[in-house]
């Protein structure tokens, strides 16, 4: 059955204790030259004024403002909370401290028309480039514009590096479902949604514009070795999904296939899981074998992590 859509957009924007800067996001919104949208905010349980902010926000503006409120559960499950909830065709996340150009829905809408009406069941969405405060272009353009492929093509063949921006259509976000271990568990990547989509068949329609102000932080990454322990359950969880979407195109990229493995490992080996437990959890025979020579490898990383 066809959904009604009453947007052609939904902004979603999860926050926690951001009241200080989510002006950024909403004087965006202001100047946008495409006006079909709404903005959905869901507080990720908030200590700070943000309900009383967004209240004379919702005053002011000349668009919809929707606001829930939650106790904090972390990103990734506000985030799949936030697919059942928005009344837009199609889903953008714009992160509480960022802004998006005047033109951002314009122009992703336009790319997004610019796809044949014959072909556009193939395509889940359209993303484009993003700018540091700085305004540095963040990572790699891609190869062409417009330039039609997956998540996992453009990170593993093409090696495209750093954050982009872009949106979903919001029927297929809803097709995915996580259970209650999501919550409270650390860093979960979004990840997981958008390589569900590429083994789903969808097409990302990608293009060299800017659309967003992306503020890259001065600290460090969650990432990193001393963020490991409280993020390997999502970590488990994107590797294993990543290393099982196997694609013959993987062997171009043996670096970072190999780093996947020592995550993949590592977190495994955080969680008791046994090495042979491991290996039957991967289900291509390439994969099965790149996981056993580069055992010694995860074993020193494994070994460094816990040091942390």
């Amino acid at each position: 059955m066809m959904e009604n859509w009453k947007f052609r957009f939904t902004i979603f924007t999860p926050t926690y204790n951001r009241a200080s800067k989510l002006h950024r996001v909403f004087d965006s919104l202001k100047l946008q030259t495409f006006r079909n949208f709404e903005w959905l905010i869901i507080d990720d349980g908030s200590t700070d004024d943000t309900k009383t902010l967004v209240e004379e926000y919702q005053r002011s503006a000349n668009f919809v403002i929707r606001y829930y409120f939650q106790e904090n559960v972390h990103k990734f499950l506000t985030l799949t909370k936030a697919f059942q909830l928005a009344h837009g065709e199609f889903f953008y996340t714009i992160d509480s401290d960022d802004e998006i150009f005047p033109t951002a829905l314009e122009l992703l809408n336009n790319a997004w028309l610019s796809i044949s009406e014959n072909q556009r069941h193939q395509f889940s969405g359209v993303t484009a480039l993003c700018v540091d405060q700085f305004g540095v272009i963040i990572g790699s353009g891609f190869p062409k514009s417009p330039f039609d492929s997956d998540s996992l093509e453009t990170y593993v063949k093409y090696k495209i590096t750093g954050e982009k921006s872009g949106f979903q259509k919001t029927a297929l976000l809803r097709q995915f479902h996580f259970g209650p271990e999501y919550g409270n568990n650390g860093y979960i990547p979004e990840g997981l949604l958008w390589v569900g989509l590429a083994n789903k068949g969808f097409k990302t329609r990608y293009i060299n514009e800017v659309v967003r102000k992306y503020y890259v932080s001065e600290g460090p990454s969650i990432m990193t070795n001393a963020a490991f322990k409280p993020n390997a359950f999502g970590t488990f969880q994107f590797t294993k999904l990543f290393l099982n979407s196997y694609r013959t195109y993987y062997l171009t990229n043996l670096p970072l296939v190999v780093g996947q493995l020592r995550k993949f490992t590592a977190a495994g080996w955080y969680f008791n899981l046994s090495t042979i437990h491991l290996f039957k959890q991967l289900n291509t025979f390439i994969i099965r074998m790149l996981f056993v020579f580069s055992l010694p490898i995860s074993w020193f990383y494994s070994k460094n992590i816990n040091k942390t």
